[in-house]
C-alpha cells in the first residue's frame, strides 16, 4: 500500500505524465481488503496497515491533480468497487461485476464512497448499491451511472489507453485546471467522508455483530444477524 501511494505521488509530481489508468490482473479487478485479518485482531499488522495506509491511499486518490481513468477488467468486490467513485472516469469490462458486502459484515464502506455514489448514482441506487451485497453486472452498473461505458473484455484496456492518448494530447496545465474546477467543491466532502466513514469502520470493529458477519464470511456461512 505505501508503494501504491508513493507512485501516485510521484505521478501526480512527474510533467511526463498526464492521466493514469488503474486496472487489476487477469480476470480480477480487486478482491478487497481481507476480512479475516480483523477476525478477532488476529492480525494487528494488518489492521495498522488499514488504518493508516489505506486511508491515505483514498486521500491521495482524491487530491490526485490528473485524470484518472479506472479500467474494471473482470471481478470487483469492496474497496475494488468504491474506489472507482474516486475515478474521474469508469470503464468496466461486459464480463466485469461488482459487490459491496459491508452490509453482511456488519460494517461501513470506505473511500468516501457514502460521498461519491450519491452524486454518481443518486441516493436510492448508491444505498442499494453499498448495503445489499448483491452483485452487480456491468451494464446494471452502465445503467445506473457507475461507469461510464461497458467495453468487450478483451478490449477494455486498448480502449482505456485509447482514452487516455485522447486527453494526454492536450496541454497538462489544461487538464489540471479543468479538474480542479470540477473537483473544488468536492475534495473537502470527500476526505470528511474518508475519516468519518475509517471512524465508523473501526467503531464497528469491535460490535459483536462484525465478529459475527466476519466469522462467517470465514467459514463460508451465512451470518446470524437475528440477535445484534
Amino acid at each position: 500500500m505505501p508503494r501504491t501511494i508513493a507512485h501516485l505521488e510521484e505521478a501526480g509530481q512527474d510533467s511526463s505524465v498526464r492521466v493514469i489508468i488503474l486496472t487489476g490482473k487477469d480476470k480480477i479487478f480487486s478482491s478487497g481488503m481481507n476480512v479475516q485479518c480483523f477476525l478477532n485482531h488476529q492480525e494487528p499488522v494488518n489492521a495498522a496497515m488499514f488504518a493508516e495506509s489505506v486511508p491515505k491511499m483514498f486521500e491521495t486518490l482524491i487530491d490526485f491533480p490528473k485524470p484518472i481513468i479506472v479500467a474494471v477488467n473482470g471481478v470487483a468486490v469492496g474497496w475494488g468497487v468504491t474506489v472507482c467513485g474516486l475515478a474521474d472516469i469508469t470503464l468496466m469490462a461486459e464480463g466485469a461485476r461488482l459487490k459491496c458486502p459491508f452490509a453482511s459484515l456488519s460494517n461501513v464502506p470506505e473511500a468516501a464512497s457514502t460521498y461519491s455514489f450519491p452524486r454518481l448514482m443518486g441516493n436510492q441506487n448508491a444505498l442499494w448499491t453499498l448495503l445489499s451485497n448483491e452483485w452487480v453486472d456491468a451494464s446494471r452498473a452502465r445503467e445506473i451511472g457507475f461507469a461510464m461505458e461497458v467495453i468487450n473484455d478483451d478490449e477494455l484496456l486498448s480502449e482505456a489507453m485509447r482514452k487516455a492518448q485522447t486527453l494526454a494530447q492536450f496541454p497538462t496545465v489544461s487538464l489540471v485546471a479543468t479538474k480542479k474546477l470540477m473537483m473544488d467543491h468536492h475534495r473537502e466532502p470527500l476526505k470528511k467522508a474518508n475519516i468519518d466513514e475509517l471512524k465508523n469502520f473501526n467503531e464497528l470493529l469491535n460490535h459483536p455483530a462484525c465478529q459475527e458477519g466476519v466469522s462467517a464470511f470465514k467459514e463460508k456461512r451465512q451470518p446470524d444477524f437475528s440477535k445484534f
